[in-house]
């Protein structure tokens, strides 16, 4: 029910002429209570939660990408270490279905021109990674969305970025919908609802920040766009949690700059509210929802290139009274 709530505020918005922004109590009532850190520190890595746990795979480590493969589990305030990815990745994304985790896209190293052509899937109940399908259609700073049986890609660099792909494992095919997101964009942050609404908040391109908000309803083949995000963002973070949209931190390359901004959509009062920042900026961190909670882990504290001796792996729990 919360989803088709959410995707009908979201359309009546657009119907508004303004959207009201405010500052609430959250800053004095909420804060980031720190738990057990990630066991190896990094940006840009994937994420997906499943069953109250938080997968996160790869990244940008200190001098290297990654293939580290750990997860967290929400309840018991624990990690665990998995099975590493067979190769390094970073800027990649995670699909599920069926209880197999899928890795679609990435770059596999540090020079930012070989991009990940392999689909790997990771077998959750016997801990074992193993090559999958072949990639044609490379993606990277993508992101994705898991529904149906299908894993759907939306964004990035690489092919045909302005085009929605759509992989199917138990066929192993990738196609392409006939529909195109109305402007290309990368570092972007999504979420989906149960009717097939999928929601792209921000991004960037051509190195600038975007607000822009867009849905496109899978049923219709229709886009929505509104300028209407309290700032523009990439290499930010969007979850939902109890009737409220969070959007938190991220990028400026330009003005080589992270945010500690943090600001939540109440879907019953149709409006954005600044809440509660960062303790410092950040980009390229992992998110997740679990135990009814929202958590943040990893990032970078510095902007682009210059991020990696800013690394962390801390994991804040939102915690509000």
């Amino acid at each position: 029910m919360i989803h088709r709530i959410l995707i009908a505020l979201i359309i009546f918005i657009f119907s508004s002429p303004l959207i009201s922004m405010q500052s609430n109590d959250d800053k004095s009532r909420c804060s980031w209570v720190e738990k057990s850190p990630m066991l190896s520190a990094r940006s840009e890595l994937s994420t997906l939660v499943h069953k109250e746990k938080i997968y996160v795979l790869g990244g940008i480590g200190k001098d290297k990408a990654l293939s580290a493969f750990e997860v967290y589990d929400t309840i018991n305030d624990k990690w665990e270490v998995l099975a590493p990815l067979p190769i390094p990745n970073h800027h990649g994304s995670l699909g599920i279905v069926n209880d197999k985790i899928y890795l679609i896209g990435g770059f596999v190293d540090l020079t930012w021109r070989h991009a990940n052509g392999i689909i790997y899937e990771y077998d959750i109940k016997n801990n074992i990674w193993s090559e999958y399908d072949s990639l044609n259609r490379l993606r990277v700073a993508h992101t994705s969305e898991s529904i149906n049986d299908k894993i759907y890609i939306f964004g990035g660099h690489g092919y045909k970025p302005s085009h929605i792909l759509y992989y199917l494992p138990k066929e192993k095919k990738m196609k392409e919908l006939e529909t195109r997101m109305p402007s290309p964009a990368d570092h972007i942050a999504s979420i989906i609802d149960l009717d097939g609404n999928f929601i792209i908040f921000g991004g960037r391109f051509r190195e600038g920040n975007l607000n822009t908000i867009r849905i496109y309803n899978l049923q219709t083949n229709k886009w929505l766009t509104n300028n209407g995000l309290p700032y523009a963002a990439s290499g930010h973070i969007v979850e939902i949690l109890e009737n409220k949209i969070h959007i938190i931190g991220g990028e400026d390359l330009q003005k080589n700059i992270t945010f500690k901004n943090h600001w939540y959509f109440d879907l019953k009062k149709n409006i954005w509210i600044e809440s509660i920042e960062l303790p410092y900026g950040l980009h390229g961190m992992g998110s997740g929802i679990g135990n009814n909670t929202l958590y943040i882990f990893g990032g970078a504290k510095s902007a682009g290139m210059n991020s990696f001796h800013t690394l962390q792996n801390k994991n804040f729990k939102l915690e509000c009274k």
